[in-house]
Formats: C-alpha cells, sequence, structure tokens
C-alpha cells in the first residue's frame, strides 16, 4: 500500500512539473498575446494555494515551501526553453 502512494505521489510530481514547463513556455510566447500570459498568470495563484493547502497539513511549512519553489524554477525553466 505504501508503495502504491509513492507511486502515485511521484506521478502528481512528475505532471505538476510538466505543467509548470508548459506554463513557462506558453509565458515565453505570450509577449504577443496578452491574454494568454494573463491567464497563465492568473490560474497559477490558485494552483499554488492549492499546492500549500494540502502539503501543509501533511508537514511543517519546509515541504510545501520547498515544492513551491521547485514549481516556479520550472516553470521558468519552461520560459527559457
Amino acid at each position: 500500500m505504501k508503495l502504491l502512494h509513492a507511486n502515485h505521489v511521484r506521478q502528481r510530481g512528475i505532471r505538476l512539473l510538466a505543467h509548470a514547463l508548459l506554463d513557462g513556455m506558453a509565458l515565453s510566447n505570450s509577449t504577443s498575446n496578452f491574454v494568454l500570459g494573463l491567464a497563465v498568470v492568473l490560474h497559477r495563484l490558485p494552483e499554488g494555494m492549492g499546492i500549500w493547502r494540502l502539503m501543509h497539513g501533511e508537514s511543517k511549512k519546509l515541504l510545501p515551501s520547498i515544492v513551491l519553489l521547485v514549481v516556479a524554477m520550472a516553470t521558468a525553466a519552461g520560459f527559457f526553453f
């Protein structure tokens, strides 16, 4: 059961990082499309709050902070990719 949970968490983490990379790529191409850039930025706010809320209950503030930092770095990597 624990292995199944670990695989599930790992898969969601990979999907979250892929989503962040795609957001960064969309932001890099949104110079001509203001609405696309605005949509990406606005949907990141509730996403970040959701990540914080889900992870904050299971641990102290360090782990959710690290996850949000990694997601932000993945977005920046997608922007420069």
